[in-house]
Formats: structure tokens, C-alpha cells, sequence
């Protein structure tokens, strides 16, 4: 797989060694996630998916919400937040919008459909961690990360035929590496 990685990214030209140690520094905290989540639900405690999802969630909460607190996030956020129109002013904007434009040029979106795309959003969240552990726990941290790497590859050949990228052989020999590999 790393093989394949290798053979996929050859040849592009932006590197970074900032970029390269925050790649190394999410695979190592990725395989020590996947570790411990296989620990906690197959090993000497053999918790639910559930009950590891609730305490996650609470510590990766935590996490995510002091990150952006520090890094002005939440901030930013709420600024956005507050200039968006709420529903009940929703019908005045539209008059507003249709006298100086046609009518359906332009998308208006209300603080309360954000809240509703974060929260769906955070939803289907849950439901990937749910999904997630409880592969885990029937298979292995293993075949998920390999499960996770195929993705990845065909998230790769979706994106190079969506947009049109082209491609060199040798790419496509990285790219198709992952997906050979988890065929055996």
C-alpha cells in the first residue's frame, strides 16, 4: 500500500515539509486510534460501539472545541452566524431580491438552514463513528484502514474523471495498488 502511495504521488510538484510532517503525524495518530479502538472493543473490556462512541464523543468534543477556540473558529462562526437572515425575514428578502434580480438567480440561505445542515452534518458523523466501530469490532482495525485506503484510490479515479485530470501510467499504477492489494 505504501508502495502504491509512493507510485501515486510521484511526479507532483508541491511539497512541503510542513505537509509532510502533518501527513506522518495524522497516519501515526490514525494507527493509534485504530489501535485503541480495537483494544476497547475487542479486548479485555470488550465495550459496545455505543458506549466507546459516547465517551470518544465527549473527549473529541473537548478536543475540537478547544482547537477552535484558539484558532478563532468559533468566532468566525458566530460572526457569519449573525448576518445571515433569519426565517421570519425571509419573505421581506425575497421581494427585496426579485425587484433587483431575476427571479431564482440567487440562493438565500437562513441561519436556520445552516443550523440545520451543521447538525445533519454532525448526525451523519455519528453515524460513520457508529458504522465504523462496529466493523471493527466484527473484523479488525487492520481491514478497516485497508477498507479506508481503497477509498481513498477511488476517491482518487472518481476525482480524476470528474474533473479531468490526466494521469501518468505510473499514477495509475499507485492508484491501482491499494485497490489490488484488498483484493487478495
Amino acid at each position: 500500500v505504501i508502495f502504491g502511495v509512493i507510485l501515486a504521488t510521484f511526479g507532483e510538484y508541491e511539497f512541503s515539509i510542513i505537509g509532510l510532517v502533518i501527513t506522518l503525524l495524522g497516519v501515526l495518530l490514525s494507527s493509534i486510534k485504530g489501535i485503541t479502538t480495537n483494544q476497547l472493543l475487542v479486548g479485555r473490556l470488550k465495550l459496545h460501539p455505543m458506549v466507546l462512541l459516547c465517551w470518544m464523543s465527549a473527549l473529541s468534543f473537548i478536543q475540537c472545541g478547544s482547537i477552535s477556540y484558539f484558532n478563532g473558529e468559533i468566532d468566525r462562526f458566530i460572526h457569519y452566524a449573525s448576518k445571515l437572515p433569519r426565517k421570519q425575514d425571509l419573505n421581506k428578502l425575497i421581494q427585496q431580491t426579485s425587484d433587483s434580480e431575476d427571479e431564482g438567480s440567487r440562493r438565500i440561505i437562513t441561519f436556520e438552514f445552516m443550523i440545520a445542515c451543521v447538525l445533519t452534518n454532525g448526525f451523519l458523523a455519528f453515524l460513520l463513528n457508529y458504522v465504523s466501530f462496529t466493523a471493527i469490532k466484527k473484523t479488525s482495525a487492520l481491514s478497516m484502514t485497508v477498507a479506508g485506503n481503497v477509498k481513498q484510490a477511488l476517491g482518487i479515479v472518481l476525482s480524476i474523471w470528474l474533473f479531468g485530470y490526466a494521469m501518468t501510467p505510473m499514477n495509475g499504477l499507485g492508484t491501482a495498488v491499494p485497490c489490488t492489494v484488498f483484493m487478495k
